[in-house]
């Protein structure tokens, strides 16, 4: 199975900036998140994790009554890796929705992890033989190196890599792959990401698009 991705699909990350430029459209994430709700993490959305900050989540889940911490933490920890893995809140997203369906599925989020953070971060920011070994064997390690946004990508990058992974790996030292296991899963799980982000940039890019006529036929009178 081969990677299908397009230098279109790279593009749309800069082209979505300078249409909300030109078109003075403003995304924030100032929402304050209520803290005071009962916890329940399966409740939790995408926009939910934008507004939780890193500290006060763990804080919260250290001070309630879950029989299961450690469980949640992790989970939690790896959600919020995907919210602020790069600079497109749309790419964000994907990636959180695919974690989020593989534990609504009954998962542990470790494939995600292995066929989708640990190669895309290796190919990022090359870690040593010992370092792989340590995320294989606990995944709560990768968090070191995403701290809300502060490693965070650009998603332009993020998509040249799953676009040039295969020949990343077919360079890569035996060890290195045995690490890797099957890359198919890989493939397709790259595979789902660019399909899907270009999906919901196509709607978002069409939905402007019909924003910006609206506005130019319809001018506000003063």
């Amino acid at each position: 199975m081969q990677v299908q991705t397009t230098t279109n699909t790279v593009d749309y990350t800069t082209a979505t900036k300078e249409a909300t430029k030109t078109n003075k459209v403003e995304i924030t994430s100032d929402v304050k998140f209520d803290m005071s709700k009962p916890f329940d993490i399966d409740s939790f959305t995408f926009e939910d994790y934008k507004s939780i900050d890193r500290k006060d989540l763990g804080d919260w889940i250290k001070n309630s009554n879950l029989p299961n911490k450690n469980e949640v933490s992790t989970k939690v920890g790896l959600l919020m890796t995907t919210v602020f893995y790069s600079d497109d809140d749309t790419l964000n997203e994907v990636l959180f929705d695919k974690l989020d369906q593989e534990y609504k599925q009954g998962g542990t989020g470790t494939e995600f992890l292995s066929t989708v953070l640990l190669p895309l971060g290796e190919m990022a920011s090359p870690f040593d033989l010992t370092t792989l070994k340590e995320i294989k064997n606990t995944p709560t390690k990768m968090e070191r190196y995403f701290e809300n946004g502060v490693y965070s990508s650009d998603a332009k990058d993020v998509l040249s890599n799953i676009k040039s992974f295969p020949d990343f790996y077919n360079n890569l030292d035996t060890e290195y792959k045995k690490l890797m296991g099957d890359v198919r899963d890989t493939y397709q799980a790259f595979d789902e990401i660019v399909a899907e982000y270009t999906k919901r940039k196509d709607d978002q890019n069409a939905t402007l698009d019909a924003y910006t006529r609206n506005t130019k036929q319809n001018p506000v009178l003063v």
